[in-house]
């Protein structure tokens, strides 16, 4: 019993070893680039070796300097995409703003930025998802389906229940499916139409006659095995 204790003991004391070496490799390797004038990687590396050890005061004071001026820039930067109407960029940005601070808020360094420019941001969204979601109703209305997936995908990224997105996800994703399953169908080729209205039925469960198309399938492909 005592000899386990000892191994836990020694391979804790090797872990506490490692972190702790961690830190400091982090640490050291942040002051580099901070002499070079990258920020937000010197930011970064920072909020690393503080993850590593908590304990680490010198972490924690680097975090906090180099940390505020990382979010700053990226602050600006967002004011300044908002401004010149670079809404992608500009989300982006923001958001590479909002991981960060929570991260270091989450190792208990507050860093600011204007709350203000929340209200921009939500704007951005809003306006944003609209213009991505016009886009890919026009596309889908032209039964361009594949070409309006990634127009979905833009919103989804910031809204995933933007007005009637999932439907229309829907409609984008099955429609070309469906089309081929009775293409299938009319061409006997029950095992396709089985493959592409299972594909259909693992996105929803009601689409069109799915059900009817399913069992007509089934039902055919089952009596041509028992003819053959």
């Amino acid at each position: 019993m005592k000899a386990t204790s000892h191994i836990f003991i020694l391979a804790l004391l090797a872990l506490l070893t490692a972190a702790c070496s961690g830190s400091k490799k982090y640490f050291k390797a942040a002051e580099k680039l901070e002499k070079q004038g990258l920020v937000g990687d010197a930011a970064g590396y920072y909020l690393e070796s503080l993850q590593r050890k908590p304990t680490n005061v010198e972490s924690r004071i680097k975090l906090r300097e180099v940390g505020q001026k990382y979010v700053s820039s990226l602050a600006s930067e967002f004011f300044r995409s908002y401004n010149t109407q670079q809404l992608e960029a500009g989300l982006e940005t923001f958001e590479r703003m909002k991981d960060f601070h929570a991260r270091a808020a989450a190792l208990d360094v507050k860093l600011d930025y204007p709350k203000n420019y929340e209200d921009d941001y939500n704007k951005s969204v809003e306006t944003y998802c609209a213009k991505n979601y016009n886009q890919a109703f026009l596309l889908v209305n032209q039964k361009k389906y594949n070409e309006s997936l990634p127009f979905i995908e833009k919103i989804k990224k910031y809204n995933n229940s933007y007005r009637n997105l999932p439907q229309l996800e829907i409609v984008a994703t099955c429609e070309p499916l469906y089309q081929s399953a009775i293409n299938n169908l009319e061409n006997k080729n029950y095992s396709g139409a089985l493959q592409l209205l299972t594909s259909i039925r693992s996105k929803t469960e009601d689409y069109k006659d799915l059900g009817d198309l399913l069992e007509l399938a089934t039902a055919q492909q089952t009596k041509s095995f028992i003819l053959f």
